[in-house]
């Protein structure tokens, strides 16, 4: 009814109890696909989804990511949501291949055998 729709009163992008405003639609750079929510919204379930940028410097390689939701798929796990505000607010965290900085950030090992 309104040519005036601002960001988040249409389409968001939402898990479990988290929801931000999300841009984004078919097709563009910014590929969002959505579903319909039961109070008429559109919520996004697939597009772009994991960002890496890689750049190759004279001190080193230096990588940030992120993903749309988080690194868990564990909706109890502290990671199930955590990136989403990077997310839609177009930022990234730093990541790093480096063994021994990843065991020294880790929070915990373990081994699927």
């Amino acid at each position: 009814g309104t040519l005036d729709v601002t960001l988040g009163q249409l389409q968001v992008h939402k898990r479990g109890d988290v929801e931000y405003p999300i841009w984004g639609s078919l097709e563009t750079l910014a590929a969002i696909h959505t579903e319909k929510l039961d109070d008429g919204r559109l919520r996004a379930k697939a597009g772009d989804c994991y960002i890496e940028l890689v750049r190759f410097t004279k001190e080193g390689v230096q990588i940030e990511t992120v993903n749309s939701y988080g690194s868990s798929a564990n909706p109890d796990s502290p990671h199930y949501t955590d990136q989403m505000e990077l997310f839609v607010n177009q930022q990234y965290k730093k990541m790093t291949l480096d063994r021994k900085e990843i065991e020294r950030n880790a929070e915990r090992r373990y081994s699927p055998k």
